[in-house]
């Protein structure tokens, strides 16, 4: 089975791995074909920052989590019901303040 992952940066798919795995630990990040960037910068990144940035709705958290993750699908959908709720708190929010402010 072919496992394609997605440049986090243009959405390109790919077949290359994410990065290469060095004796000693280390790694390298590999770049996308189509873009020249790093394919996912997700995969050395501490997940509070996948989190920060989910919440921040940028779509490259959303494509590492989605494709090059591996999230079961009950999982993503707990996630984005949540997301969802969450950003629909803040638009609550931000357009009652935004009321309140003309009233006064």
């Amino acid at each position: 089975m072919v496992v394609c992952r997605v440049c986090v940066e243009c959405g390109q798919t790919t077949q290359q791995a994410l990065y290469k795995e060095y004796s000693g630990g280390s790694i390298q990040l590999c770049r996308c074909e189509h873009c020249k960037c790093v394919l996912d910068k997700y995969v050395e990144r501490e997940l509070v920052i996948l989190l920060l940035d989910l919440l921040l709705l940028r779509v490259e958290a959303y494509r590492h989590l989605i494709f090059n993750y591996g999230i079961s699908a009950s999982v993503l959908w707990k996630l984005m019901v949540v997301l969802v709720l969450c950003e629909g708190y803040i638009h609550t929010h931000t357009h009652t303040q935004t009321l309140k402010m003309h009233f006064m």
